[in-house]
């Protein structure tokens, strides 16, 4: 969770290694304007009101990689 006690994550690469393609993240980043912020790293963070909706958003965005958490200073790509 995020300082503000919401589940966030942090859109990247599938675990299969292949990135979102181009058309898929700018649908998701559409879709999710009101929800999405960028970490002081300029990294893309998607803030879901409930561990459930982070759930529904994984299930609907199956290219987009969902990270719970990661170092400061580490580029996700």
């Amino acid at each position: 969770m995020n300082t503000c006690g919401r589940p966030a994550a942090r859109p990247g690469k599938p675990a299969n290694g292949n990135g979102p393609d181009v058309q898929h993240l700018a649908e998701f980043t559409k879709a999710n304007t009101l929800k999405l912020a960028k970490d002081v790293d300029g990294n893309l963070v998607y803030l879901a009101d409930t561990r459930v909706n982070l759930t529904l958003a994984q299930e609907r965005w199956p290219k987009v990689a969902f990270h719970d958490t990661r170092e400061h200073g580490q580029g996700m790509s």
